[in-house]
C-alpha cells in the first residue's frame, strides 16, 4: 500500500452488500422462451439469457461519455432487441418491471450492516461504487438504511465498470491512491479486473463457489462479507508484502454473522457532476453495481429452464 496501511474502502452493491437479480433474470429469460412460437425451436433460457447478456455487454462498452446510456435504457434495448431475435411477442416494459422492482428494493445480505458498522469502527471510509442508476441505488440504499462516505455510480460518472471512471472518481472523492485501499465485489469482470487494471487490491466476494478461469486472479477471496475483516485490519496494522499476509484465499464459509442486527450508521458522503467529491453535500448517498451484473446470464437465468 502506498505507506503500508488500508486507508479507504471501495464497495460494489449489488451483489456484494445485497443481492444480485438472478431469479428475476432467470424468470424474465424463462417468459421469453415460453413466448417463443410454436413449431420453433425453442432455444433454453440460459441460451436467452446470453444473448441478452450479450446485448448488454456490448452496451456498457460503448456507453461511455457523449453516447453514455442509463442502465435502464440499455436493459430495455438490450431485452427488447433479445425479444425480436426469438420472435417472442411480449411487453417488455412489464418483464421488466420486474427487474427494477428487485433493482430499488432488493434483498440485503445479512451481515452487511455488522461489516459497515465494523468499518465505522475502524474509522476507514467507504465509497460505493456500483454499475446502476443513481435514483434506483439510492431507493436501495434508503430502503435498508446504508450509507457511505461517498456514492459513486455508473450515471454519476457516465461510464461502467470495469471501465476506469468510477474507480477513478472513487479514489478522487477518497484523496488516495489506487495501492491505498482495497476494492470489494462480487463481479469477476467488473470488480476484481476493473479494480486489478489499475492496481487497486482486490477482494473477491465468491459466494457461490464460482471458478475463476480466466480472470485476473484477486488478492483475496472470500465468501461472505465478515471475512475481510482480519485482512482490513492487518493492512491497517502493517505494510503490504509484510511477513505473515495469508494467501488469495481467505476462506469461503458463508455468512456466519446472522440477522437482527440494527442498521448501522455510516458516515454520509456526497458528490457532484460526473462523480466529482462534493463537501458537505450528505443528500446524495452511495449507489451502483459493474457490468458484472449480468455478466452470468446464462447460468442465472438457466435456473428455471422449463
Amino acid at each position: 500500500m502506498g505507506d503500508g496501511v488500508v486507508q479507504g474502502v471501495l464497495l460494489d452493491f449489488y451483489g456484494t452488500l445485497v443481492h444480485e437479480d438472478d431469479v428475476v433474470i432467470a424468470a424474465i429469460c424463462d417468459r421469453v422462451r415460453m413466448a417463443i412460437p410454436e413449431g420453433s425451436e425453442r432455444p433454453t433460457a440460459g441460451q436467452i439469457g446470453a444473448q441478452w447478456w450479450g446485448r448488454l455487454r456490448d452496451g456498457y462498452h460503448t456507453a461511455r461519455g457523449e453516447t453514455f446510456e442509463r442502465q435502464r435504457d440499455l436493459a430495455s434495448r438490450s431485452l427488447r432487441a433479445t425479444c425480436t431475435a426469438f420472435g417472442a411477442d411480449l411487453d417488455v416494459d412489464d418483464l421488466l418491471a420486474l427487474q427494477f422492482a428487485h433493482w430499488v428494493a432488493p434483498p440485503i445480505f445479512p451481515e452487511t450492516h455488522a461489516f459497515l458498522g465494523a468499518l465505522r469502527d475502524l474509522g476507514v471510509p467507504v465509497c460505493i461504487v456500483s454499475n446502476i442508476d443513481r435514483q434506483d441505488l439510492e431507493a436501495a440504499m434508503a430502503l435498508h438504511a446504508i450509507e457511505a462516505d461517498h456514492v459513486l455510480t455508473s450515471e454519476d460518472v457516465r461510464s461502467y465498470k470495469p471501465n476506469p471512471e468510477l474507480f477513478l472518481a472513487a479514489l478522487d472523492a477518497l484523496g488516495l491512491r489506487p495501492d491505498d485501499v482495497l476494492h470489494i465485489g462480487d463481479s469477476r469482470s467488473s470488480d476484481v479486473a476493473g479494480a486489478a487494471a489499475l492496481g487497486i487490491p482486490v477482494v473477491w466476494v465468491n459466494r457461490a463457489g464460482k471458478l475463476s478461469a480466466g480472470m485476473p486472479l484477486p488478492g483475496y477471496k472470500v465468501g461472505d462479507l465478515m471475512a475481510p475483516l482480519p485482512i482490513i485490519r492487518r493492512l491497517m496494522a502493517r505494510p503490504s508484502g509484510a511477513p505473515g499476509d495469508t494467501g488469495p484465499d481467505m476462506g469461503t464459509a458463508p455468512g456466519r454473522n446472522g440477522g437482527g442486527h440494527s442498521p448501522g450508521a455510516v458516515r454520509k458522503g456526497g458528490i457532484g457532476d460526473a462523480g466529482r467529491h462534493r463537501e458537505g453535500d450528505a443528500a446524495r448517498r452511495s449507489v451502483i453495481d459493474g457490468t458484472g451484473r449480468h455478466q452470468d446470464f446464462a447460468r442465472r437465468s438457466s435456473v428455471q429452464t422449463a
